[in-house]
């Protein structure tokens, strides 16, 4: 318990934090959560959604935005914010992120073959644009599914690119030589000046 409160009042910065018991429960939920990703991602229990995105001008359909949830056996439907930032925090989101990719790509070739030529964007995060190894595993999913790479929309966070440690350029120059289309989500909230 001690140790519970020691870390609270580091994360929260201050020099003292009583113990909670609603945090412990949280923070062993989480766990047990973090645990059951794996078999989540294995287990076809993530789902991706769709949100369209029109023009504003014209009011046409132009795409979407895929967004995982998760239909968790025993907890039901688990929003975003359950489990995204623990999925990060452990390394897992590469994972989550791999799944996205793979059913948007597979979204986009289904759409290609009915004549469809819309847009799926997908969010990444600060690790996915440090790992040198994300343009070609998108490329080997585009060349597989013979889906056109323009169709495809990586969404990072502004505030997610100005805090990741290794520099994120070379990998969005690959992903940009790939034909790729590349989006800043968020842009303005982070305060920084790309």
């Amino acid at each position: 318990r001690a140790e519970q409160a020691m870390f609270e009042a580091k994360r929260l910065r201050h020099n003292q934090a009583l113990y909670n018991p609603g945090l412990e429960a949280s923070r062993l939920l989480h766990l047990s959560l973090l645990s059951d990703l794996q078999a989540a991602i294995q287990g076809d229990q993530l789902r991706q959604f769709l949100q369209p995105k029109r023009s504003l001008a014209t009011g046409r359909l132009e795409g979407a935005e895929a967004l995982v949830r998760w239909q968790h056996p025993q907890r039901g439907w688990l929003p975003p914010s359950e489990f995204i930032p623990f999925a990060e925090s452990s390394g897992r989101i590469r994972l989550i992120t791999q799944w996205m990719l793979t059913r948007a790509v597979q979204t986009l070739a289904r759409w290609q073959a009915e004549g469809q030529r819309l847009c799926i964007a997908v969010n990444i995060t600060t690790l996915d644009v440090q790992d040198m190894t994300l343009p070609e595993r998108i490329r080997s999913l585009l060349v597989e599914h013979r889906v056109d790479p323009q169709l495809l929309q990586l969404e990072v966070t502004e505030t997610g690119l100005m805090a990741s440690d290794a520099d994120p350029i070379e990998v969005l120059h690959a992903l940009r030589r790939l034909g790729v289309r590349l989006a800043i989500d968020d842009f303005g909230t982070g305060q920084s000046s790309l």
